[in-house]
């Protein structure tokens, strides 16, 4: 039984240049994610996908072998994540030599997910009965509320369904989204349904600060001050 842990990092981002090499706390994106994989006691091998030198560098300093660097197909602001899991996943089975039980995914983009979010993911996945086992948090808005923009230049409701309607915060107790911290399936899952998230779903309860994720400036701002108040 083998785990495999991959971690995907250009080194280009339209929201925040070079995010993945970026601080928090004083210590880079990609250090975060890697640190949290080895914390997690679960992992036997990391694979980082990259195409930037320097995250290579980074990550062999942290004792994390990077075999090559990811091509440039997989490499730009349009590149779909489906080939750039599969050209990891490949690369890993033949750089270590041997297939893998177990796929970990884990973004550096979500700096506050720890080793045992990690571990917490791998074991609910082990006891079995999930094809994944992912990490999710309260929803903090009423899905109701989510609009879209027509042709029209007005908004119909993404759910128009008058049952899904939640006057009480408590109503909302039992909804959730995507924390984006982990992901745990199978290679053979993986391969078959092409997503990380296959049916049956399992879950682990992660709070708002360890799904917090980097997408813009504004982001990578509020991601040093939750560092600096919290000391994560």
């Amino acid at each position: 039984m083998h785990t495999l842990a991959i971690i995907p990092a250009r080194g280009g981002s339209k929201g925040v240049p070079s995010k993945n090499k970026l601080p928090i706390g004083g210590v880079p994106l990609i250090v975060r994610a890697i640190n949290a994989c080895k914390d997690s006691n679960v992992v036997d091998n990391i694979y980082v996908s990259t195409d930037d030198p320097e995250i290579k560098e980074i990550s062999e300093n942290e004792n994390v072998v990077v075999p090559g660097l990811r091509p440039d197909i997989l490499s730009d602001d349009h590149a779909d994540i489906v080939p750039v899991i599969d050209h990891a996943l490949n690369g890993a089975e033949r750089y270590f030599g041997k297939t893998f039980s177990t796929l970990v995914f884990t973004d550096p983009t979500t700096p506050f997910r720890t080793g045992k979010i990690i571990r917490d993911a791998y074991s609910h996945y082990r006891q079995g009965g999930y094809e994944s086992v992912i990490s999710v948090c309260p929803l903090e808005r009423k899905p109701e509320n989510i609009f879209i923009k027509t042709d029209r230049n007005d908004l119909e409701r993404l759910l128009d369904d008058p049952k899904v309607r939640h006057t009480r915060r408590q109503d909302m107790e039992k909804l959730c989204r995507l924390g984006n911290a982990v992901y745990v399936t199978s290679p053979e899952a993986w391969r078959k349904n092409r997503t990380l998230i296959s049916r049956p779903i399992g879950y682990v309860d992660i709070n708002a600060i360890e799904a917090f994720t980097i997408d813009e400036e504004l982001d990578y701002f509020l991601a040093e001050q939750i560092s600096l108040r919290y000391g994560v």
